[in-house]
C-alpha cells in the first residue's frame, strides 16, 4: 500500500482521484482543500506521491507552497500538478485542468516505481479463485484454502476449507465437486506460494506414474490446468513452467512409445476433454509423419516436431467449449448456431493464439505465424475457401493432420473404414503439398 495526499478544493474531483486510487492502487489517499489544511501531515508523514491542484480558491498558489515545503523538508515525495505551474528546484509533473483519469495514473506508476508485475497483483482482489481441477494433482498445499459463502459483492464470506500441510487427494476434489463446489480461494498475498507449489506438484505428480492409461489422465489434468492458466492469466513464469513440463511429458511418452497402437487405443477411449484428445493425436500422428516426408531432414525433424507440439497445444486454446472447437471450415461454422460473441472468437482465435504464444521464452520460432494459418489463411482470421500451397509446410502438415483425428474422433464403427476414411483424405486434399502428407500419414499407419 502507498501513501498518497491529494490536495484538492472541488469535491466531484476529490471524490474522483479517492476512487481511482483505491480501485487502481488499493491505497486509501488522504484528502485537503488547500495546502494549508495539509501543511501538518505534510510535516508528520512521508507521502510518496502528491497529487495537488496548482491554485486552490483559498490560496493562489497551492502547488508553489507545496513544492517549496518539500524542497526545504528534503523529503522525496513525488508530484503531480493539476494544472499548469512554472516553478524551479523541484522535479514534479502536471496535468491540464482537464485530465483524463488514465493519464493521471500512467504517470503514477512511473513516479511511484510500480512495475507490471507489481500493478498486476495490485488490481487482484483479495480472494483468488481456482478451479477446483487446478488441485487435481496435488496432495497438500502451502497455504490456507477458503470456500467463500454468501453471493459474491453481498455480505460474502470467506471460510477456510483446507489448512496449510493437510493432505487430500483427488477424490477428495472430486466430492467437493459433487456437492456443487466449483472454486477454491487462496489469498492473494499467497497466491505466488501456492502458484509454486501447484505448478511443482503437478509436475511430479505426473513424473511418479508408470502405466499408459495413469499417465494420460494425469497429463489430461495438468494440460487443462496449463490451458487455464494461460487464458485467465496470461504467460507468466508460473504457466510457462507448467506449459513447458505438460508439453515435455506428452512428447516423452510419444518417444515411449513409437508403435503408438497402445497409446492411440488410450486416447481414443479416453473421457478426457475432446480439446485434449484432439491435440495429443495430432502430437502422436506428426511424430511418425515428419519421419516420412521428403522435406524433413533429420537435422531439423526435432525443431519442426517441436513446432507442431506447440501448434496443438495453442491452436484453440481460446475456445473453452467444445462445439467450437469442432468447427474447422466454414461449413462448419453456417452449420453451428452461435452468439456474436462466439461467432467472433472463433473467427479470431487463432490470432488471439498467435498473439499468447509469443510471450512463451522458449517457444519454437516462427510458431505464431504457423497458428495463425492452421485454418488455411495467412491472416489468422476466418477459413479458407479452399485449401492453398502458398502457406507454410508444417501448417499443410497440421491441417491434413487435424482433419484426420477428427475423423478418427467421430468414427463410425461399422459404418466406415480406415480405407474409406483415407479415400476421403486424397479426395479433399488434391494438391501435391498436401497429398504428400495423407501418404506419409497412410503409411504411418500401415507401418
Amino acid at each position: 500500500m502507498y501513501n498518497i495526499a491529494i490536495i484538492e478544493c472541488s469535491d466531484r474531483v476529490i471524490e474522483i482521484l479517492k476512487g481511482n486510487f483505491l480501485n487502481e492502487f488499493k491505497t486509501p489517499a488522504r484528502c485537503f482543500k488547500s495546502f494549508n489544511d495539509a501543511s501538518e501531515e505534510l510535516k508528520e508523514n512521508d507521502f510518496q506521491l502528491v497529487v495537488c491542484r496548482n491554485i486552490c480558491e483559498e490560496e493562489e498558489e497551492s502547488a508553489k507552497l507545496l513544492l517549496n515545503h518539500l524542497y526545504d523538508s528534503g523529503k522525496a515525495t513525488k508530484v503531480i500538478v493539476l494544472g499548469d505551474l512554472e516553478q524551479s528546484g523541484f522535479e514534479f509533473e502536471t496535468l491540464s485542468d482537464r485530465f483524463r483519469v488514465e493519464e493521471l495514473n500512467r504517470k503514477a506508476v512511473r513516479l511511484l516505481g510500480i512495475s507490471k508485475e507489481e500493478l498486476v497483483e495490485m488490481k487482484l482482489p483479495d480472494y483468488i479463485p481456482f478451479p477446483l481441477y487446478h488441485f487435481y494433482l496435488m496432495s497438500t498445499v502451502p497455504c490456507d484454502i477458503y470456500i467463500r459463502i454468501g453471493k459474491e459483492g453481498q455480505d460474502e464470506k470467506y471460510v477456510k476449507r483446507i489448512h496449510s500441510e493437510n493432505e487430500f487427494d483427488k477424490h477428495a476434489i472430486k466430492k467437493y465437486e459433487g456437492s456443487g463446489l466449483k472454486c477454491f480461494y487462496v489469498h492473494k498475498d499467497q497466491r505466488r506460494l501456492f502458484m509454486n507449489s501447484l505448478v511443482t506438484q503437478t509436475l511430479a505428480k505426473i513424473d511418479s506414474y508408470t502405466e499408459n492409461e495413469d499417465i494420460v489422465d494425469a497429463i489430461s489434468d495438468s494440460y487443462e490446468i496449463a490451458k487455464d492458466l494461460a487464458v485467465t492469466t496470461g504467460i507468466d513464469s508460473h504457466s510457462a513452467i507448467l506449459i513447458d513440463g505438460t508439453l515435455e511429458s506428452m512428447t516423452k511418452v510419444v518417444d515411449a512409445n513409437p508403435k503408438f497402437v497402445q497409446l492411440f487405443s488410450t486416447l481414443v477411449k479416453y473421457r478426457g476433454t475432446v480439446s485434449y484428445r484432439h491435440s495429443y493425436l495430432i502430437m502422436i500422428f506428426a511424430k511418425k509423419v515428419l519421419s516420412k516426408l521428403t522435406w524433413a531432414a533429420d537435422d531439423i525433424v526435432d525443431d519442426l516436431y517441436s513446432s507442431l507440439v506447440f501448434l496443438s497445444f495453442f491452436h484453440d486454446i481460446f475456445l473453452a467449449d467444445d462445439k467450437l472447437i469442432k468447427i474447422n471450415s466454414k461449413e462448419d461454422l453456417s452449420n453451428t448456431e452461435l452468439s456474436e460473441e462466439e461467432s467472433d472468437l472463433v473467427h479470431n482465435h487463432a490470432n488471439l493464439a498467435a498473439t499468447l504464444v509469443q510471450k512463451m521464452p522458449r517457444a519454437p520460432s516462427g510458431i505464431d505465424i504457423l497458428i495463425r494459418q492452421h485454418h488455411g489463411t495467412s491472416n489468422g482470421v476466418g477459413f479458407t475457401n479452399a485449401h492453398t500451397s502458398s502457406i507454410s509446410k508444417l501448417s499443410i502438415v497440421f491441417i491434413v493432420l487435424e482433419t484426420f483425428v477428427w475423423r478418427l474422433l467421430n468414427f463410425k464403427k461399422g459404418e466406415e473404414s480406415m480405407s474409406t476414411l483415407f479415400v476421403d483424405l486424397e479426395k479433399e486434399f488434391m494438391l501435391p503439398s498436401y497429398r504428400e502428407v495423407v501418404v506419409a500419414l497412410k503409411a504411418s499407419i500401415i507401418s
